[in-house]
């Protein structure tokens, strides 16, 4: 297909509706633009719709996000280190 923009459109619906693009393509042979422009904004929004309720979920649990980057500190401080005295063991500067 020379369209760029449909395929584009067709490849964003068939990775949201979980679908080969070919079939996808096949489903809108006779259908106009329009159509294909409104299940796609559908789908994406539908797609994303979980995603979204979870973020939300977690930006209100203040307690757990500060819990998450501290272990996640703790854990990159450690690997730093642990890195680190390999780097000044094979300078010899141990």
């Amino acid at each position: 297909m020379n369209r760029p923009g449909t395929t584009n459109l067709l490849n964003i619906l068939a990775a949201c509706l979980h679908k080969r693009v070919e079939d996808v393509a096949h489903d809108y042979k006779n259908s106009g633009f329009k159509g294909l422009k409104e299940d796609v904004a559908d789908s994406v929004v539908e797609f994303l719709r979980i995603p979204q309720e979870e973020f939300s979920r977690l930006r209100g649990e203040q307690v757990y996000l500060v819990q998450v980057a501290d272990e996640g500190s703790r854990r990159a401080k450690e690997l730093s280190n642990e890195t680190m005295r390999h780097v000044r063991d094979r300078l010899g500067l141990c």
